[in-house]
């Protein structure tokens, strides 16, 4: 972001369509509500085309447990051998328990879908991302708020927040909750 740009918030753009790319627009927006999540979230993630990464307390349903993102999901594990949808949740006997498509998707997409719930030692940590490609990203300081940040194009943040998901990756373990089949 350049000195003189300063952040907007998603309620004074007029349209997201064209003006916002990813991987091209650098534009610190600011997000205040549910709305705000999804809004941003269905425009970001059709846009992916390598990697969607989240880190989150229970895969929240508002933003997470709709069509649009689910759907933008399964094309970006269909359009690429390479492509990659990876999931950090703590609470999965929450998410199991109230139901989620993209939960669903990923026990039926496997080899390119993954969730596991990170270790203990990550559970300080009260705020949620998700990253597109390593260069755009949707943030909450608070995960129970909507209070948030979300870019574009700002690949140094994104690999920051990278770099945090694949320490917690690599310590995380596969939860046999989200695995095992509903029957």
């Amino acid at each position: 972001m350049t000195e003189e740009q300063q952040p907007i918030a998603l309620s004074d753009i007029e349209t997201l369509e064209d003006s916002y790319v990813l991987g091209e627009t650098e534009q610190e927006i600011t997000l205040a509500t549910s709305a705000d999540h999804i809004l941003i979230t269905d425009h970001m993630a059709p846009q992916a085309m390598r990697s969607i990464r989240i880190f989150t307390r229970d895969l929240d349903p508002a933003i997470f447990d709709r069509m649009e993102f689910v759907s933008a999901c399964k094309n970006l594990a269909l359009r690429s051998r390479y492509a990659r949808i990876e999931i950090l949740a703590f609470d999965s006997q929450r998410i199991i328990r109230r139901g989620h498509r993209l939960v669903d998707m990923v026990r039926a997409m496997s080899s390119r879908m993954e969730i596991r719930r990170p270790g203990k030692e990550f559970e300080k940590h009260l705020h949620s991302f998700v990253t597109f490609d390593e260069v755009g990203y949707i943030y909450r300081t608070y995960a129970d708020r909507y209070e948030g940040i979300a870019n574009y194009n700002r690949p140094r943040e994104a690999r920051e927040f990278e770099k945090l998901f694949n320490e917690m990756w690599l310590r995380s373990h596969v939860d046999t909750e989200m695995k095992s089949l509903n029957i």
